[in-house]
């Protein structure tokens, strides 16, 4: 749910709060007096009815939207799962076009690094290095 969703529903919240206490600042003015009178009944059906329309308005304003949010994640599901299938069909691919032909022998040389021109070259190189990286 983003931020214009929720602002909305608040503003609808408040709208609904904002009606129900003009309707009670509108309705008659209920004394309590000392004298013994009882006050007299206040028909609240109205209120009852701006209650259950509120509430009735919101539930299918938040089933459209859990609907739509659940549309949404289907819909990454089901191409997340299209991505993966496309990933392992390739790599199939690339594997059955791979042939298996012999590599260059490569040739290996061993450094014995205890010996100074060996440990000289090497640190001469490194020296280098540092001088071009800076």
């Amino acid at each position: 749910m983003d931020n214009n969703e929720v602002y909305a529903l608040f503003e609808d919240i408040r709208n609904g709060l904002k009606g129900i206490n003009d309707k009670l600042e509108n309705a008659p003015k209920i004394s309590n007096s000392q004298s013994g009178e009882q006050a007299p009944a206040m028909d609240l059906a109205p209120i009852k009815d701006l209650f259950d329309s509120s509430a009735k308005e919101h539930q299918q304003q938040t089933k459209a939207m859990l609907t739509k949010f659940g549309e949404a994640e289907v819909y990454a599901s089901n191409r997340t799962l299209h991505l993966l299938r496309e990933l392992k069909e390739m790599f199939v691919r690339n594997s059955e076009e791979r042939t298996d032909e012999p590599q260059e022998h490569i040739h290996r040389h061993c450094f014995d690094i205890r010996s100074s021109k060996v440990f000289s070259s090497m640190e001469h190189m490194h020296c280098q290095f540092l001088y071009v990286s800076l």
